[in-house]
């Protein structure tokens, strides 16, 4: 399984919270550019995660299937700046 993830972390765990709670609230908003995400409150820990995973990938496909995983990892990572970027902005 290959992914990127966004950490939600301002070194105080309660804001993390919040940015991660309202975040979380415009799910299936951010989810229509994204596709499915994973959501991880992670509320035993200080921080947050949010991935985007790409599906039927081990870590065994990275010999045969570089390539193909490198431009997935880009643009995923692209689109999650695009996506995330301005709604950090009105959160943080």
């Amino acid at each position: 399984m290959h992914c990127n993830c966004l950490f939600i972390d301002v070194g105080d765990a309660t804001r993390n919270k919040a940015i991660f709670d309202s975040l979380n609230g415009k799910r299936d908003e951010i989810e229509q550019k994204t596709g499915t995400l994973e959501w991880e409150r992670l509320d035993q820990r200080r921080a947050s995660r949010i991935s985007l995973v790409r599906p039927n990938t081990t870590i065994d496909d990275t010999v045969t299937r570089a390539e193909e995983i490198r431009v997935w990892i880009v643009q995923a990572l692209l689109k999650m700046r695009a996506v995330f970027g301005p709604l950090l902005n009105t959160v943080v």
